[in-house]
């Protein structure tokens, strides 16, 4: 491998709430992972922020899950019982964080890191992947 390469075989894109479940999965299944987020915290659009940031998506700040955390919950991991029922973004965020450090998924996540080409190998069968550190 050449510098500032590496062989993995699966790549997800975003620490979000699909993309922390897919790491575990993975994980699970005993597949090398590795997580690229562009910014500098997992939750996804549940992470509310001020700034705009091109290219991510965001929660408005009174933003409240129209499902209940029960039905919104993860089988394996519940919401803590002091939650309120209809989690304001700031709860889900908590949950999402707490996800990921429960199930140890950091370790996999690069944060600040932007995916900036997804193309086919022209050898072999696999996908080259460019990203770039945004620190």
């Amino acid at each position: 491998m050449s510098e500032g390469v590496r062989e993995v075989q699966v790549v997800v894109v975003g620490a979000g709430e699909s993309g922390l479940t897919s790491i575990k999965a993975c994980r699970e299944c005993k597949l090398d992972v590795i997580c690229f987020e562009k910014t500098t915290n997992v939750g996804g659009l549940w992470y509310y922020r001020d700034e705009v940031i091109k290219g991510v998506g965001s929660v408005t700040r009174s933003t409240i899950m129209n499902t209940s955390k029960e039905m919104s919950a993860f089988s394996d991991f519940p919401p803590p019982e002091h939650f309120p029922i209809f989690m304001h973004n700031r709860f889900m965020k908590d949950y999402l964080e707490m996800y990921a450090q429960h199930f140890q998924l950091m370790t996999y996540v690069m944060l600040n890191h932007t995916v900036v080409a997804v193309e086919r190998s022209k050898v072999g069968n696999h996908w080259l992947i460019s990203v770039v550190n945004q620190v």
